[in-house]
């Protein structure tokens, strides 16, 4: 199934790895055994539950150990299950994946569910003093025909907890609750992140994990008694310390800001310790997605040279991976890279350790052309023009999020060392803007005869250097002579 088998000191001999691929290998005898898998077993309360209501399992956790207020920490909840036995049947229930994300940059709490990965994702404000707990996963369980008796015993919720970050504790607790009305498409429950009155959009006092769109039909079953618990009781705590850990550093030249052009390569490194007294295999998948209008991204594609396969061959054993430069797959989309972990021996299915995702903008296009000539179809300029000089029309297409576009005009063809822009602009950081237009009168700057040239410089630290006297090359350049015996016509003026 796996392909690509790399081991230690292992030459790249095709494929997206041009150089060597070296690991590092770092002891540590004082490596904790742990497998980062956790269970609770407890129970419903007495109450049956009918048939075509919902039963919302809803987990939540509090971290037992700091975490840094100025580096980001991700732990992952994967492979989980709920189960039990009612009336006969086993359930075996397959929860969706979590993803938490302690950020130094938040202000807010948020939870939404991606349904492209089929996984809760959580934000966590990194320097906020947790009053409570904070959400961890949530299941919708639609009950069968004929209902569910009550006093269900045992009912297990199971998975496995990872993180970038090694020894990070945690206290985990779960709770059930039963409402008459649901839907399966989490995105819509409007999920509470935390505990807290102040942290997220829902200024009160519900526990988090209340799926506050729904809370007007939530009913007596499962672990709850309606009213204003929208959880249900939370079962006893258990306290796993994650060990091992993955990590994934990607740089761009945006760094840390993890996007780039589509003609840029960016950086890729990885990090990894096992977790498990088991011999693990270590995996790392690249996928890719094409945006289009509207924010939307497509559907998620596999590069054909991942995943990437090494054995790490102890426990303890520390792994450093400098995989080089890549260059982007799509013009206009989002890179995914996934380091994750599975046994060898197959006996559970790959544990996420670390996802970081690199956003892919298209180079900036530029035409520069004469605004008086053909009308509303400029052409490009002359290359001499006598009497009246040109107006010159610049149009930018795709122009890069963050970076300025600078236009200038000077004698000659070598741009000078300091130069003052026709005109700037500097496009919003979240997206690319489609199209911007403006317009230069040339006479209004000419100081005789000879050749002039109009440059569109597009600059920023995507572009790695700032302002009009950038030594980017340029978007678009245009070199025209005026002839000796020239009359200026035409009006003072820039219009956008």
């Amino acid at each position: 199934m796996w392909n690509h088998f790399i081991t230690a000191k292992t030459k790249l001999l095709s494929g997206p790895f041009l150089a060597s691929l070296i690991l590092a290998l770092v002891v540590s005898p004082a490596f904790a055994q742990s497998s980062n898998t956790s269970s609770i077993q407890s129970n419903f309360n007495g109450t049956s539950i009918a048939g075509g209501d919902y039963i919302w399992f809803s987990a939540v956790f509090k971290p037992t150990t700091p975490i840094s207020t100025t580096t980001t920490t991700d732990i992952y909840f994967q492979n989980q299950t709920i189960s039990f036995t009612a009336g006969g049947v086993n359930y075996n229930l397959s929860v969706p994946n979590s993803q938490i994300t302690f950020s130094p940059s938040a202000t807010t709490a948020t939870t939404v569910f991606n349904t492209s990965t089929n996984t809760w994702v959580t934000t966590v404000p990194a320097n906020a003093n947790l009053p409570g707990n904070a959400f961890l996963s949530g299941f919708a369980l639609p009950v069968p025909a004929g209902g569910l008796a009550g006093g269900i015993n045992p009912v297990t919720w199971a998975g496995t907890f990872s993180s970038d970050q090694s020894g990070v504790g945690l206290n985990w607790q779960w709770a059930a609750a039963n409402y008459t009305s649901f839907n399966s498409n989490y995105s819509t429950l409007g999920i509470k992140p935390v505990d807290s009155n102040n942290l997220s959009s829902y200024l009160n006092s519900d526990n988090a994990g209340s799926p506050e769109n729904y809370a007007n039909y939530v009913t007596g079953g499962a672990r709850g008694g309606g009213g204003s618990n929208y959880t249900g009781s939370l079962s006893a705590t258990t306290s796993p310390l994650i060990q091992g850990m993955g990590h994934l550093t990607i740089i761009t030249q945006e760094s840390p800001n993890l996007q780039t052009r589509s003609d840029t390569a960016y950086h890729v490194q990885a990090s990894y310790t096992a977790p498990s007294p088991l011999i693990d295999k270590l995996y790392l998948t690249r996928t890719w997605q094409i945006r289009s209008a509207g924010n939307v991204f497509g559907q998620s594609t596999q590069d054909t040279n991942s995943p990437y396969t090494y054995s790490v061959p102890l426990l303890g054993i520390a792994v450093n991976q400098d995989l080089g430069n890549f260059s982007p797959l799509v013009q206009y989309g989002l890179e995914t890279w996934t380091l994750s972990y599975a046994p060898t021996d197959g006996s559970s299915p790959p544990v996420v350790l670390d996802i970081k995702q690199v956003l892919i903008y298209p180079k900036s296009t530029a035409t520069i052309s004469d605004a008086l000539n053909l009308g509303t179809n400029p052409t490009s300029l002359a290359s001499t023009y006598q009497g009246d000089t040109p107006r010159v029309k610049i149009e930018i297409d795709k122009s890069y999020p963050g970076g300025t576009t600078y236009a200038v005009f000077f004698p000659g063809t070598v741009r000078p060392a300091s130069l003052q822009p026709i005109s700037s602009y500097t496009t919003p950081a979240s997206d690319i803007n489609p199209q911007r237009i403006f317009y230069f009168d040339v006479g209004t700057s000419v100081n005789g005869s000879g050749t002039y040239t109009v440059q569109v410089i597009q600059t920023g630290t995507a572009y790695g250097a700032n302002g009009p006297d950038s030594a980017e090359t340029p978007l678009a350049t245009a070199t025209f002579t005026i002839n000796p015996n020239f009359q200026i016509t035409s009006e003072v003026g820039l219009t956008k």
